[in-house]
């Protein structure tokens, strides 16, 4: 295609009107000077108006008619004084003229973009047949430009840069084509034909990541069909193991091979299918010689295999009903024990344990209510025997006479039991013998001792107390209080025991 050097935009002729010359009228005193001076003005207006009309003229020669006129016009002698013959086209048609050129090259511009841009892209290897329809209408429009019949082409412009944008909008869809050719061909073994859809797609794009990751592939695809093969004559000889591997090998070069995951897959069902065959047989075997540890295993793994696996499910529940059983024998067997020696709350752990594999066994609901009953009578006498002290209270004794009097209602009292009750009796008999004890003050401090009475003033007082805790508070005008605290615990004289106010306030 050819662009018009000419200037789109070319002038209009402008229509020269030649100047207004105004005449001063001269006064009316002589008539000859009158006529003489109107002679001279209309010599004038003539002279004026013919140089107007020769500028005009020379422009039109000079600068307009070289542009359109290709053999130039004869001046005579005859008509030098009068205007020049009009150009074949008139200074309007020619502004028409200019105003479908631009037209026409404002079309053209967008069209030679357009024709670099596919050209770039290689168009004639993918719409050959289309891109040549578009070529051949823009060399018409380029004919017709220069016969000067811009609307025409314009039209055809138009037309060859509409087919154009048709080819441009398919590229994509030329593209997607393409990569499905250069897939279904891998998918077939193809390799020849799959590089060369490939290679097309990057020349239209060679930033397209498909194309790439299919031309990797294919730089593979021997190796892969290779190792596929194999991996089918391993498997027709059921070695599932090694075509497995054979094939991880292929899916290592190419992760995305259709034949190398369905062929895996087949294989992987073909193993999964073998080794829960071997793990239901050996649980089965290994119940049958009552190792059941062993069977539980084989039987775990067969349902890891296959997890609704109805079979493994049976296999499994059936060892852990065995084991179940044997468990609770065990368990029994211990609880018995423990109440035996009297450790009543090892022995009712003993129990809970059975009944949450089996909460309807008699036996050990029964276990259970005697050895809490016996736990809480051991742990009752435990507190009283530790802390003796309380006893002295009186609610405490009484606690600790009626705790007695239960302990001795139990049947076939073991001998952790009988040792309880023979040392809680005698703590009894201790908390209520009193012991003598010696106070000492100054015989100006009035004294007070607490679950006693009032002592007063004194400077020695012996008293009888009961075993347990006892306060004295020492009281004296002007001085600070004082607070001692003793324990009475033996038939003994105890003290003595000092208290006075010394501190002044």
């Amino acid at each position: 295609m050819q662009n018009d050097s000419t200037d789109p935009n070319l002038p209009e002729f402008e229509k020269i009107t030649p100047a207004k010359i105004e005449i001063s009228p001269q006064g009316p005193s002589d008539s000859q000077t009158s006529r003489a001076d109107s002679d001279k003005n209309i010599h004038k207006k003539w002279l004026i108006a013919s140089f107007s009309l020769s500028v005009a003229l020379a422009i039109a020669v000079f600068v307009m008619l070289p542009r359109f006129i290709t053999q130039p016009d004869v001046v005579t002698q005859e008509n030098t004084r009068a205007v020049q013959i009009p150009p074949e086209i008139s200074p309007w048609q020619e502004a028409q003229l200019a105003r479908e050129r631009q037209q026409a090259q404002q079309i053209l511009e967008p069209l030679l973009d357009l024709q670099f841009e596919l050209e770039e892209k290689s168009v004639r290897l993918w719409a050959q047949q289309q891109f040549s329809e578009a070529a051949a209408l823009a060399t018409q429009g380029d004919e017709k430009y220069r016969e000067r019949q811009f609307q025409n082409a314009a039209k055809l412009y138009s037309e060859s840069l509409e087919l154009m944008r048709s080819i441009a909008d398919s590229v994509n869809a030329v593209i997607e084509q393409q990569l499905q050719v250069g897939f279904q061909s891998i998918h077939d073994g193809l390799a020849e034909q799959a590089r060369a859809a490939f290679e097309l797609v990057r020349i239209i794009d060679p930033d397209n990541e498909a194309a790439h990751n299919g031309l990797k592939r294919v730089a593979t695809l021997d190796r892969v069909n290779l190792l596929v093969q194999k991996a089918k004559q391993m498997e027709q000889q059921a070695d599932f193991d090694s075509a497995q591997n054979s094939l991880q090998e292929a899916l290592a070069l190419d992760d995305e091979s259709l034949q190398a995951k369905t062929a895996i897959n087949a294989i992987k069902a073909k193993i999964l299918e073998r080794d829960f065959s071997l793990a239901m047989s050996e649980g089965y075997r290994a119940l049958q010689q009552n190792r059941l540890i062993q069977a539980e295993k084989h039987f775990t793994r067969a349902g890891q295999l296959k997890p609704r696996s109805a079979e493994a499910n049976t296999g499994r529940a059936e060892v852990t009903n065995l084991l179940v059983q044997n468990k609770i024998a065990h368990l029994r067997a211990e609880a018995k024990k423990l109440v035996e020696s009297e450790q009543w709350h090892a022995a009712q752990k003993q129990y809970q344990a059975v009944l949450a594999l089996d909460p309807n066994l008699i036996f050990a609901q029964q276990g259970l209510k005697r050895t809490g009953d016996r736990a809480r009578l051991d742990d009752l006498l435990q507190e009283q025997l530790a802390d003796p002290s309380r006893l002295t209270s009186d609610a405490v004794y009484r606690e600790a006479e009626q705790l007695l009097g239960v302990a001795g209602t139990v049947a076939n009292p073991g001998p952790r039991l009988m040792g309880q009750i023979d040392s809680l009796m005698t703590l009894l008999k201790q908390a209520i013998e009193p012991s003598l004890v010696r106070i000492e003050s100054d015989n100006e401090t009035d004294v007070t001792l607490y679950k006693v009475g009032h002592l007063g003033n004194f400077t020695q007082r012996e008293l009888s107390l009961k075993p347990g805790g006892y306060v004295l508070i020492g009281k004296r005008v002007g001085y600070r209080d004082v607070r001692k605290e003793f324990v009475v615990s033996k038939k003994t004289l105890v003290g003595p025991i000092k208290i006075q106010c010394e501190e002044k306030i």
